[in-house]
């Protein structure tokens, strides 16, 4: 991760009681039919992504992204709502993905995934980062630990997109959400990666309740067919890290 625009806490939508958020687990079995993926699948795994909580609102964004790709016949992922309110979640969506790739490796590691530490390390890493403008990117470990509540169902999709984001910022390139899912084979590889993070990370994360990916998809990593060596972590991170043992954080 190497570049990021400046961090907000993810904005939470007050509503009536009757009409709270809903999240529905099985919410991208729609995005399946039969052996294939549906032509709006892309825009239904973005607007789950974006309010992976909300059902009700995720369902409109990916109707209005849907029809306003159909009106322009634009190579667009999304709608100027859909893209506001990615941009809105974007960066905590990547710190969050990347405290997940962090439990990962700490389980890895030391044999516990060690939640407060991910995060402590994620938010002390985030301050070495520059945004675009070369600003430094505001990481408060508050903040980090009330988004990662609010994207929770979907950390495993969030975490392949810092991943996968994190290789084409390696490469030299500025990885998109929109190149990657609106490219049918890097559409089909997200999903893949998506369903091996919901394995590894169901054992990790306590009262975890993810957006589940559709069975296609996890078949493969359930009979062993897809394995992915995590790239070890920038220095940034094992600096961090060693901050955390290094002041006695307690876990």
């Amino acid at each position: 991760m190497k570049r990021l625009n400046t961090q907000r806490e993810v904005p939470s939508t007050k509503r009536s009681p009757d009409t709270m958020p809903v999240q529905s687990e099985h919410a991208l079995d729609q995005i399946v039919e039969g052996d294939c993926l549906t032509a709006d699948a892309p825009y239904r795994v973005f607007a789950h992504m974006t309010f992976p909580q909300d059902t009700v609102t995720a369902e409109r964004i990916a109707i209005a992204t849907r029809d306003d790709f159909a009106a322009l016949g634009e190579h667009t992922l999304v709608s100027d709502l859909g893209r506001q309110e990615f941009l809105k979640r974007q960066n905590p969506g990547r710190l969050c993905g990347a405290v997940a790739v962090q439990l990962i490796r700490n389980q890895r590691d030391t044999g516990r995934p060690d939640l407060m530490k991910a995060q402590h390390a994620v938010s002390e890493m985030a301050h070495s980062l520059r945004t675009g403008e070369g600003k430094r990117v505001a990481s408060d470990l508050r903040n980090l630990k009330r988004n990662f509540k609010v994207l929770k169902p979907a950390l495993h999709l969030w975490a392949t997109y810092e991943l996968m984001l994190a290789d084409r910022e390696y490469e030299g390139t500025e990885g998109t959400l929109s190149e990657i899912l609106t490219s049918p084979k890097e559409f089909e590889l997200f999903l893949k990666v998506a369903a091996w993070f919901e394995v590894e990370l169901t054992p990790l994360i306590a009262d975890w309740c993810p957006l589940r990916i559709p069975q296609r998809f996890m078949s493969a990593v359930q009979r062993g067919e897809l394995k992915i060596n995590l790239p070890p972590n920038p220095p940034e991170m094992d600096a961090a890290l060693r901050t955390y043992r290094n002041k006695g954080v307690n876990s």
